[in-house]
């Protein structure tokens, strides 16, 4: 449990589920201040917060209606402008990306996330597992994520070490429910 108080930034007492809404909000400023008003939890990409600016839009009107947020390290996005590219998201990129994003937590967000999200570039559990332990050694506890695909050994590890993990690799798996 104290692994847990140190990642999770939500109410002091046991966390209950929460479901964070996520993707594209309304565009008409109106709208999106109802909106705003209704959801109380979010899912904010550092990506679309650093990269294409989308939500820089959302941030004043969530800190105004007091919407709780958890920050994705939005990798998957970082991997799919590189594959548009023509380029792979390579480790010496991923190091930089990393870093970048550890030092936005720590100096410039906007906001105080109930938890962060690993930088899961790959679909991949050693990459995964070097990417979060590379977050720890600057100080942080990001959630850490298995991808479906990867072995249970590496889920297996995940859930001993730590007391939350999220679940990856669900884009592309549409409606299948073999897939969970």
């Amino acid at each position: 449990m104290t692994y847990l108080k140190q990642i999770w930034n939500g109410p002091a007492e046991n966390p209950k589920p929460i479901i964070y809404l996520g993707g594209v909000m309304p565009v008409n400023e109106p709208v999106l201040d109802v909106a705003v008003r209704i959801i109380r939890y979010y899912c904010v990409s550092y990506y679309y917060l650093t990269e294409c600016t989308s939500q820089q839009r959302y941030i004043p009107l969530f800190k105004k209606h007091g919407v709780r947020a958890f920050l994705d390290s939005g990798a998957f996005s970082y991997q799919m402008h590189a594959l548009k590219k023509k380029q792979m998201l390579d480790q010496k990129t991923a190091i930089r990306l990393i870093d970048q994003y550890v030092d936005f937590v720590f100096a410039a967000s906007p906001l105080k996330y109930d938890f962060i999200v690993t930088f899961d570039y790959a679909r991949d559990a050693a990459t995964t597992e070097w990417a979060t332990t590379r977050i720890e050694k600057r100080g942080l506890h990001p959630l850490p994520v298995h991808h479906f695909g990867s072995p249970i050994t590496a889920l297996r590890r995940l859930v001993d070490k730590y007391p939350m993990i999220g679940l990856g690799g669900l884009v592309g798996t549409g409606p299948r429910r073999d897939a969970f």
